[in-house]
């Protein structure tokens, strides 16, 4: 009979020993932040905040001769983040970039490839008011 309580003993403290354990894992894990992946955005310096400058939304102001505002993106046209020459970047507003990324996922789900250059150039300008930085210039 000892043996029974004892083992019962044993095996509640053993339980009790495991859930503190899980509860502070857990209370620590709330606490902090994944860490974010690095981008593959080519980072040209740090701003007064410590934010990454990134070239390719840099070049964009460069050509455009302002700053770019609040709701507009830099698109990079091939696909390639840090392919950033004047003719490969686009800018938009997140929404029209959202709306271009679900056509072309729609066209590579359909047919397993992506448009040709010269499709996503013409559709950029005419359906996703993209300014091709090309023709800013």
């Amino acid at each position: 009979m000892d043996s029974i309580l004892l083992g019962t003993a044993l095996i509640f403290g053993a339980v009790i020993l495991v859930c503190r354990t899980l509860r502070r894992l857990l209370k620590s894990n709330r606490r902090r932040r994944p860490p974010r992946p690095p981008s593959s955005y080519r980072v040209v310096g740090r701003n007064k905040r410590g934010r990454p400058i990134y070239e390719h939304r840099q070049i964009a102001e460069r050509v455009l001769k302002r700053k770019l505002a609040p709701g507009e993106v830099v698109h990079h046209i091939n696909g390639i983040k840090d392919d950033n020459r004047v003719s490969n970047l686009c800018v938009m507003t997140v929404r029209d970039h959202e709306a271009y990324h679900e056509w072309q996922d729609r066209l590579v789900k359909k047919f397993g490839r992506y448009p040709k250059r010269a499709t996503r150039i013409e559709k950029l300008k005419a359906h996703f008011a993209g300014l091709i930085l090309d023709d800013a210039s």
